[in-house]
């Protein structure tokens, strides 16, 4: 009987830890933002991997009970895709369960006594992240093990060392350290468990120590003669936005032009007149301002024909200050078929960022880093019958036509000095994207990285975050990644977001100002604020050595698989030898 019960104990004793890794990882995210959670769900994750009775039952166990918690993470995407939703939170739930069946490969393969868990947690944590977020897929590098150090001051300057990595080092590091103190001293290994307790506290206190030591570099007050830049937040909704009505956006650009005008009018009587305004994501109506869209669209009476592009031109000239505006692209644009079965088609679609100043054309940046999910369905996207079939069925009003970018083009805007600032956007989901703001920010020397100069001096960040609804956390999460990014590149990002939050960050990731009242800002609420910037010359290490660290672990991981692979395939040809001679 005891024998017969010994599996069902193991497998309960599976659920219970990783039931509680799971909660453990929900609270280390808003709403909850109790960050020192993340070193907790990875010790109980490996404690799940140790507990349960076999691979079948580690991956499933895993899975089942990692989806609540993904449903809560996520459940914002209901609003946007039905079908969508369920779908997502099983990805994710699955992307946890082959990092469990990886932790589990790896503790097999690692023949070390001492700190077995200190070694196997950081390299599986690093190695299942950088396969999720940039390797398969497409990448969705959300929920990283890392990121909720954000919340702490000092341990978030480590970003500048090897990337964002670096903070899910120290947290497998430490969390594996304690994992291994612990069962040390279950074993009666006094040693053992100081040896554990000690390694933790020496990370630790040498991510605090080299953390206090940046904060207090780079949280500096700006020099005297730094630039403003005037952040526009709008309150458009994604309803309005799926069904934007030729009257509403006539309405919701008037209200815009009103914003920047009283910005401009304030920042001027305060002595702080801006060099740039900055509006959300393809929050200018219409199809964009190619001079030969617009020309096409004026010449046919479709609308809005030159409505909108002469808006904006006219606000430029008016104020004499330039306006970065975030509107669709449509290049190659023209009338197909006859009569009714007249139609528009184009070469080209982009989510773009145009610079108005001068005359058209205007400089534009077209996103390069396709939103999975929002703006392109990983795999799925190959086969267009198959995309919309699904998107029929499941989001109903969206759409997955657009192309993406492959040019990095940054904006140099003069300043008041007679010097200039370069600037650099990065559109909406391309903030939780590392590689691809390192490579706006420092050029696209992945492969020779070490001779890499800084080629953009700000980052400006417009965003539509009225999908994410009524969901102020997920707004917390993706406002997060841009105090990351500020930190992991040394660079100053300025956030103009419609719904919130729109903010001005400095290079050790603090807070500047904001849009509200509210630490991070206020959703839901149109204003503006007065962000603050300067040039800056310096390039962290994280830009040097680009994701050496995360290529690293999965070498590692492949080495040590080869090595368990090759012992394991010599011991059974020792034992059909043996087997041979004793015939």
């Amino acid at each position: 009987m005891r024998v017969a019960d010994a599996p069902v104990r193991s497998v309960l004793r599976t659920v219970v830890l990783s039931s509680l890794a799971a909660l453990a990882l929900y609270l280390s995210y808003p709403p909850a933002t109790l960050w020192w959670c993340t070193f907790l769900w990875p010790m109980l994750l490996l404690a799940t991997v140790r507990a349960a009775p076999s691979l079948r039952c580690c991956a499933i166990v895993v899975c089942l009970t990692h989806m609540p918690t993904f449903a809560l993470l996520q459940w914002w995407v209901m609003d946007v895709s039905a079908l969508g939703m369920p779908g997502f939170v099983v990805y994710l739930s699955i992307c946890w369960a082959c990092v469990a069946l990886l932790l589990r490969a790896l503790d097999l393969s690692m023949h070390a006594r001492v700190l077995r868990a200190t070694m196997v947690l950081p390299l599986g944590l690093l190695c299942g992240e950088f396969l999720r977020g940039d390797l398969v897929c497409g990448g969705y590098p959300w929920f990283f093990a890392g990121h909720p150090l954000i919340e702490s001051t000092w341990l978030s300057q480590c970003a500048d060392l090897f990337g964002a990595a670096t903070l899910t080092l120290i947290v497998g590091l430490v969390g594996g350290s304690l994992m291994d103190a612990r069962n040390a001293w279950s074993a009666k290994n006094p040693r053992g468990a100081l040896l554990g307790l000690s390694f933790a506290a020496c990370v630790l206190s040498s991510a605090s120590v080299y953390g206090w030591m940046r904060f207090q570099q780079f949280s500096e007050e700006p020099p005297t003669n730094a630039s403003r830049i005037l952040v526009v937040q709008t309150s458009v909704p994604t309803s309005n936005k799926l069904a934007w009505t030729p009257t509403a956006q006539v309405e919701d650009t008037k209200h815009s032009i009103a914003l920047t005008l009283e910005g401009l009018r304030d920042a001027r009587a305060a002595g702080d007149a801006p060099i740039l305004v900055v509006w959300p994501e393809t929050m200018l109506p219409g199809l964009g301002l190619e001079p030969d869209t617009i020309a096409l669209l004026d010449a046919g009476g479709y609308w809005p024909g030159a409505r909108f592009s002469t808006a904006v031109a006219d606000l430029v000239t008016v104020t004499k200050t330039p306006l970065l505006v975030g509107s669709a692209a449509y290049v190659g644009l023209r009338i197909e078929g006859t009569g009714d079965a007249r139609r528009f088609a184009w070469d080209h679609q982009f989510n773009s960022v145009y610079l108005v100043r001068d005359d058209a054309p205007y400089e534009r940046y077209d996103k390069i880093f396709l939103t999975p999910f929002g703006e392109t369905m990983p795999v799925i996207s190959s086969w267009p019958w198959l995309e919309s079939n699904l998107l029929a069925l499941g989001a109903e009003g969206m759409t997955f036509d657009l192309d993406a970018g492959s040019t990095y083009t940054r904006f140099t805007i003069p300043t008041k000095d007679g010097g200039a600032i370069r600037i650099a956007t990065p559109i909406c989901f391309e903030d939780s994207v590392g590689w691809v703001l390192r490579r706006m920010v420092f050029g696209d020397h992945d492969w020779t990285p070490w001779n890499t100069v800084r080629e953009a001096d700000v980052l400006v960040a417009p965003s539509n975050d009225g999908w994410f609804g009524t969901s102020a956390s997920s707004r917390a999460q993706h406002f997060d990644f841009a105090r990351l990014r500020a930190i992991e590149f040394r660079t100053p990002v300025v956030r103009s977001v419609n719904t919130g939050y729109s903010t001005s960050i400095d290079a050790a990731g603090s807070i500047r100002a904001v849009v509200g009242s509210a630490p991070r800002g206020t959703m839901d609420v149109a204003g503006t604020l007065l962000a603050t910037v300067h040039p800056r010359t310096d390039v962290p290490l994280s830009a040097r050595v680009a994701d050496l660290l995360s290529w690293s672990s999965v070498l590692c991981c492949g080495a040590l698989f080869f090595r368990s692979w090759s012992g394991a395939h010599r011991l059974r040809k020792a034992d059909q030898h043996a087997r041979a001679d004793s015939i």
